[in-house]
């Protein structure tokens, strides 16, 4: 029974779960309210703006997933039981998903917080009821489930700790938030202490009533959702710290009372290979956020040491594998021959990752170096991939994955995958490469740093081609493995998340040190064509004239064909190119009116793998125009130099102008007056049905 009602808790929506658990008020409460009530309430409705009666709760995220992760990894750490200790952190990634998944997925606001001036909102229930769910699967060793409890417990627990969840949401509530998980580092918390809890919901209200004193400071000094407050107000420093303090402590001390009286779950691991995390060069998530690997390592018999020191021959002697987070720094010569020794001795692997371009702080060439001299073909592209219809377009949320027969078996048992910000990868030569995850169709590339994409496959926001983009990829070099990812996909955030990232690093470092007889890749080409920029001659178009355009398109297994599809007005046409004596390839195209002309390119090379890049635009003049210049970019470029996206005007120049940001108007509003007129008639109607009823 305690396993099915916690396997209903994952896998239904929070709404379902939450009522079948009395935390919401169940539909038949409804029903008491008799229709002389129920009448006022529908006249109320109808004199409250349409904008109140149509409003979604406030979401009210509170430490963010940063500082879920930074309380609940303090407290496992801090358990003075060393049985208990080992457990919970072999279980991490149980409690860590658990601790997420309220804020990604349920988003069940009114558990997150607790007013102590009035009483309102339901965390301490919450917080009580988990504990209850986690104390029962822990007492019948379903520790899987029991974990998972723990994690949703701490989450409620801790999240009235934040004075910004003891009263009234504003707008600078998140940016206080995101200030926060900003500074993690830069706190210098106590020794955690544990101690016996009577009450789960007496201490939840406690917490809060501790950590609403500060709510209106911080209320000032937080005005809008832009405001910054830590680095220079040691007042708001302090209680932050105080209050961060308090939700370790609380979180620690309810993990102790779960394991009082019950004996811990036995943990073995059988340590047969070494894997080396390298920590020596700013390599992404060392800060903290790799620690929950370690121990899908350990459970995939790996022993984990971590590098802080640059590469030497000594440090790699006994290693397996070697896992390399997208470094900030180079890696030096002497290093690198270090490593390419190493990779040559025999039965090695090695997994990189890399980060998208979005800040100068990102430089794909370091793992880039090393690629090279490893002699492997996957190089990551100075790029961003992003995608639309997710939370913030920098989340790559996957669910088109390929089947495992096309992966060596490597995407077994993964329905989805999550990347934040990846690069995308080309590669030297694509026949001994093997492509194991793309992006979505949806997906673009954008550069937002110098220097420009080596491969452009998409970069046109336009909803279409975008699965060409390949984000992973494997390659065996002899007995040398090579698993390369445009984003590390492993981090403690990823264990966190209901996506089957971890399902897939734990595929391939099982591949990493399986036979190097089995699961090897074809020797075989499966991405298209590279298809240049389009240009043309001349490059002024006009009107009732012939235009030649040109572009570039390459293959390792020869370009099969090249075909051109273009629209101007009302004509549309789709032209073959044929190849030029300097390897370009044109065709002539008619231009039979003014205005936009768009193009598409599509090629096949001799594997059966097509490329298609569209749409290059030009602008015609009419014919008595002779000033117009041509515009030969890609239609839509995005450009951000932060994590966010915004959409740039490109000029005849090259050059991109400041992101702009438009309102529309028209339809929503037109809707939206509809919709309140509506409701009104409804209410009118079901108030005269009333009347006459009594």
């Amino acid at each position: 029974m305690l396993r099915t009602e916690t396997d209903v808790i994952r896998h239904q929506n929070a709404h379902a779960f939450l009522k079948a658990c009395d935390l919401i008020p169940t539909a038949s409460g409804l029903k008491t309210m008799n229709s002389r009530r129920f009448t006022l309430v529908i006249i109320a409705l109808l004199f409250l703006p349409p904008t109140l009666i149509l409003s979604q709760p406030q979401e009210v995220k509170a430490w963010g997933l940063a500082t879920h992760s930074y309380i609940d990894t303090h407290a496992m750490n801090a358990l003075t039981n060393e049985s208990w200790r080992e457990a919970f952190r072999y279980y991490s990634g149980e409690v860590l998903q658990g601790a997420s998944i309220p804020d990604l997925e349920w988003q069940d606001w009114d558990n997150h917080l607790y007013y102590p001036e009035t009483g309102e909102h339901n965390a301490p229930n919450a917080a009580a009821h988990w504990y209850q769910l986690a104390r029962a699967n822990f007492t019948a060793g379903n520790w899987e489930d029991g974990f998972f409890a723990a994690g949703v417990m701490s989450h409620y627990a801790c999240d009235p700790c934040i004075p910004v969840h003891t009263d009234e949401y504003w707008d600078g509530h998140p940016a206080y938030e995101t200030d926060i998980n900003n500074h993690l580092s830069n706190f210098s918390l106590p020794a955690p202490s544990e101690s016996v809890i009577t009450n789960v919901s007496h201490l939840v209200v406690d917490c809060a009533t501790y950590a609403h004193q500060y709510y209106d400071e911080i209320y000032a000094a937080y005005p809008n959702g832009d405001s910054k407050a830590l680095d220079t107000n040691e007042d708001i420093m302090n209680h932050t710290t105080l209050c961060l303090s308090m939700a370790v402590n609380a979180c620690l001390s309810l993990f102790h009372n779960l394991t009082i009286g019950i004996d811990p779950p036995e943990i073995d691991y059988e340590l047969t290979h070494v894997a080396v995390i390298d920590y020596a060069h700013g390599n992404d998530y060392t800060n903290g956020y790799l620690t929950d690997v370690e121990v899908t390592l350990n459970k995939h018999g790996y022993a984990v040491r971590i590098q802080e020191d640059p590469f030497t021959a000594a440090d790699l002697i006994d290693v397996d594998l070697l896992v390399m987070t997208c470094a900030h720094t180079g890696y030096s010569s002497s290093e690198l021959s270090v490593i390419v020794d190493w990779a040559a001795s025999g039965n090695k692997s090695i997994l990189l990752t890399g980060r998208g371009d979005y800040s100068t702080y990102t430089n794909p060439e370091y793992p880039n170096d090393v690629l090279e001299a490893i002699g492997s073909h996957i190089r990551l592209n100075h790029d961003n991939v992003y995608m639309e219809g997710t939370y913030k377009p920098w989340y790559i949320d996957l669910y088109d994955i390929p089947s495992p027969s096309d992966t060596v078996n490597l995407t077994y048992g993964v329905a989805n995958v999550t990347l934040f910000s990846p690069n995308s990868l080309y590669f030297t030569d694509e026949r001994p490469v093997l492509p194991i995850i793309f992006a979505d169709p949806t997906g673009y590339q954008t550069d937002q740093n110098a220097p420009a994409i080596e491969r452009v496959y998409d970069n046109t926001q336009d909803g279409e081609n975008g699965q060409q983009i390949p984000l992973m990829a494997v390659e065996e070099i002899e007995t040398l493995r090579v698993m390369v990812a445009g984003t590390t996909f492993f981090s403690n955030y990823d264990h966190q998340k209901s996506f089957d990232n971890i399902v897939l690093f734990g595929n391939i470092v099982e591949w990493a040190k399986s036979n190097r007889s089995e699961f090897n890749p074809d020797n075989a080409d499966e991405i298209g064509p590279a298809i240049g920029d389009v240009w043309s001659d001349p490059s002024s178009l006009v009107a009732m004239n012939n235009v030649t355009l040109f572009v570039n398109v390459t293959d390792v297994s020869g370009v099969a064909s090249v075909n051109l599809t273009y629209t101007l007005g009302s004509t549309s046409n789709t032209l073959s190119m044929t190849k030029t004596s300097s390897g370009s390839y044109s065709v002539v195209v008619s231009l039979d009116s003014e205005g936009e002309l768009r193009v598409t390119i599509r090629a096949a090379d001799g594997a059966g793998n097509v490329a298609v890049r569209a749409t290059f635009t030009f602008e015609v003049a009419a014919s008595t125009t002779t000033t117009t210049t041509s515009t030969t970019t890609s239609e839509t470029t995005t450009s951000t130099t932060t994590e966010t996206t915004s959409t740039t005007s490109v000029t005849s120049t090259g050059t991109t102008s400041a992101p702009t940001t438009t309102t529309q108007s028209g339809p929503m509003g037109t809707t939206f007056v509809f919709a309140a007129a509506a409701i009104a008639v409804i209410v009118v109607v079901v108030v005269i049905l009333l009347i006459k009823k009594r």
